[in-house]
């Protein structure tokens, strides 16, 4: 998928931040996290400038509280979820609550993606209905866990092994 400029995020937790860590070794300039607890997004902005000072990062709350700069509105690219599963209800109440702030849909473009970090039918239930209803492009977290797994086995092993031979089995069994 074709990687835009903007992202949002919602969690500040370690999915969330290693979804980041991807979106900024591919380009992606600014991010916009959104989580409950300002404690974690004052963390979550002070790890991003430790460690990516080029990148223009925001944290909002649940409630629309907001850290940093204005956020970009209307033009994200990539919206991650590092969140337990939401049922499809909850999008639509976070995506009203921060409308103001990133637009209709967290600001996502029509040709944007929603990714949902957790993995499975049941699990992205929730958003799966979301994106659809919104004509958004949609992926769950198997990507990510099915690259957790060849890194795993490299750095257990010292072997290289490549996607399709995990991926493949895992989906036929």
């Amino acid at each position: 998928h074709t990687l835009g400029s903007h992202a949002v995020i919602i969690g500040v937790g370690p999915a969330s931040r290693s979804a980041a860590y991807a979106l900024i070794k591919a380009g992606i300039q600014s991010i916009t996290w959104v989580g409950r607890n300002s404690k974690k997004g004052e963390k979550c902005l002070a790890w991003c400038a430790k460690y990516f000072p080029q990148l223009r990062s925001t944290w909002l709350s649940t409630e629309g509280q907001q850290l940093g700069p204005p956020p970009f509105k209307e033009s994200v690219s990539h919206l991650i979820s590092g969140t337990p599963p939401l049922t499809y209800e909850d999008w639509v109440r976070l995506s009203e609550t921060l409308q103001a702030v990133l637009g209709e849909n967290f600001g996502l473009l029509t040709n944007g993606i929603f990714i949902d970090l957790n993995y499975g039918e049941l699990r992205t239930h929730g958003s799966r209905q979301y994106c659809q209803s919104r004509q958004r492009a949609h992926r769950d977290g198997s990507d990510m866990l099915i690259g957790q797994g060849v890194a795993s086995f490299k750095w257990w092993t010292g072997s290289n092994v490549s996607w399709q031979e995990v991926y493949i089995p895992l989906k036929h069994s």
